[in-house]
C-alpha cells in the first residue's frame, strides 16, 4: 500500500458522485474549494459500511 497524497482527477470524481449518489458537488469542489473535497469524501467513507477499491498511479520519483 503507497501513503501518501494524491492528484484527483475527472474520472475519479465521476466515480466518488456514481459511489455517494452525488452529481455536481464534487466537481464544484474539487475546483473551488479542495480542502473540503477532501473533508466531506472521508466523512462519506467513515459513515458508509460498503468497501470500495481506489485505484491510484504514481508519477516518477527519482530515487525509486
Amino acid at each position: 500500500m503507497s501513503t501518501g497524497s494524491y492528484q484527483i482527477n475527472d474520472v475519479a470524481l465521476t466515480g466518488l458522485a456514481d459511489k455517494f449518489g452525488i452529481r455536481r458537488l464534487p466537481r464544484r469542489l474539487h475546483t473551488e474549494h479542495p480542502d473540503l473535497l477532501d473533508h466531506n469524501v472521508n466523512g462519506w467513507l467513515t459513515r458508509t459500511d460498503r468497501r470500495f477499491l481506489i485505484r491510484v498511479l504514481r508519477g516518477n520519483t527519482e530515487g525509486e
